[in-house]
């Protein structure tokens, strides 16, 4: 990943934290308990469609790029499936980790470093990549990457630009040195056509795309 090393830094900071979203870990205040009802709707959602896809889908191995605390890991692990997770953040993936292994899923591997550089052994039957495209400034590489780690399915979400929270969002992230890029359904649609992915659903979800393809 380009310019990884503010996204990277964002997020050591932001471990704790961003882990606590998902309901349990470290307490939330009242203020972030009000802010997430109200603006992180599409990440819960996102979560439950890709929960309930994969845990129908067959699949029996996930990649989960940008895999973070974990969060995802442990439910897809307790639909009998077994997670690669790769992440920037040591603090990050110190969690995802704890949470694995604190609920017997010491199956589950976690890499620390990007994407472009892991080399993964074997294609894994899915891969996630959640709130991952917002720091992506070549997206058509990635995609290339994985086409050749993944045989079935590919989940992934896309943040919608325009109006005034993603303008705010922007501003935020920047101040803190952390890329961040948006997309159109048209982007999505283009960025398909250059992976040579031909069979794919874009589906709405509040401020952002989700994606469902088939490898």
């Amino acid at each position: 990943m380009k310019d990884e090393q503010g996204v990277k830094d964002f997020f050591s900071s932001y471990a704790a934290d961003f882990d606590s979203i998902y309901g349990d870990g470290m307490p939330r205040n009242l203020f972030n308990r009000v802010m997430d009802k109200l603006f992180r709707q599409a990440m819960y959602e996102r979560y439950k469609r890709t929960i309930e896809f994969l845990s129908k889908s067959g699949a029996k191995s996930v990649l989960d790029v940008g895999c973070g605390s974990g969060r995802y890991s442990v439910d897809l692990a307790r639909n009998g499936m077994v997670i690669t997770g790769v992440d920037l953040a040591h603090e990050m993936l110190e969690i995802a980790k704890t949470n694995s292994h604190n609920l017997g899923f010491d199956k589950n591997n976690f890499i620390l470093g990007s994407y472009f550089d892991v080399e993964i052994s074997e294609k894994h039957d899915a891969a996630i990549l959640m709130g991952l495209f917002d720091y992506i400034s070549n997206p058509d590489d990635l995609f290339a990457k994985l086409t050749k780690d993944t045989s079935q399915f590919i989940l992934a979400s896309f943040p919608k630009p325009g109006g005034l929270l993603a303008w705010q969002r922007k501003v935020r992230y920047n101040r803190r040195n952390c890329q961040l890029f948006y997309y159109s359904k048209d982007s999505i649609i283009k960025l398909m056509k250059n992976a040579g992915i031909e069979k794919y659903e874009i589906q709405n979800n509040d401020r952002e795309y989700f994606l469902i393809a088939e490898v």
